[in-house]
């Protein structure tokens, strides 16, 4: 939740607004003369635009693998010795490491989509307000690329940091079978 909260706060604090026509647009213009495509400006807004998000989404997972994860109850880890950290726990117990991350990504993917879902709803209870174009789309617009961003990168997380736990117990596996 403090993620959430720190990413809004960053979207806030660097000058942005729930309106489209808040948006930076001389962004997509910075460094090039030209535009042979109009993709690559499209981006560089997006990009300006939803980064809070994304950087949050890509460094969730540290939260993980700094704080020391619950122990399993078969295996005894003494949290007192400074070489057991999580990282370690995370090699003992194969599993724990999937069942954490996957918990701390279901919930990351829930609360933005709750948020989502109540700027819907907002929405839904406004529609018949004078400012229903003004205030409450773009928000709801605003908080769907919101979700969409945070659940690419997330997944885009999931699979790379799944993706470097199999490669590396393979190689851990390969050097303790030479020893």
């Amino acid at each position: 939740m403090i993620c959430h909260v720190i990413a809004m706060q960053y979207f806030y604090a660097t000058g942005h607004q729930a309106a489209v026509q808040q948006f930076d647009w001389n962004a997509a213009f910075i460094g090039f003369t030209s535009h042979h495509y109009h993709v690559l400006p499209v981006l560089i807004i997006a990009l300006r635009t939803l980064m809070s998000f994304v950087l949050v989404s890509l460094f969730l997972p540290t939260m993980v693998l700094q704080s020391p994860p619950p122990t399993c109850p078969s295996q005894t880890v003494d949290l007192g010795n400074p070489d057991n950290t999580a990282q370690l726990q995370f090699y003992i117990n194969r599993e724990l490491l999937s069942n954490t991350l996957h918990s701390l990504l279901h919930s990351s993917v829930a609360l933005t989509l709750f948020k989502c879902t109540l700027a819907c709803a907002a929405c839904f209870i406004h529609r018949r307000h004078l400012m229903i174009w003004n205030i409450f789309t773009p928000r709801m617009l605003i908080e769907m690329c919101f979700a969409v961003c945070s659940c690419v990168f997330l997944l885009f997380v999931l699979v790379l940091l799944e993706r470097t736990d199999k490669i590396l117990r393979g190689e851990l596996a390969k050097i303790s079978k030479e020893s």
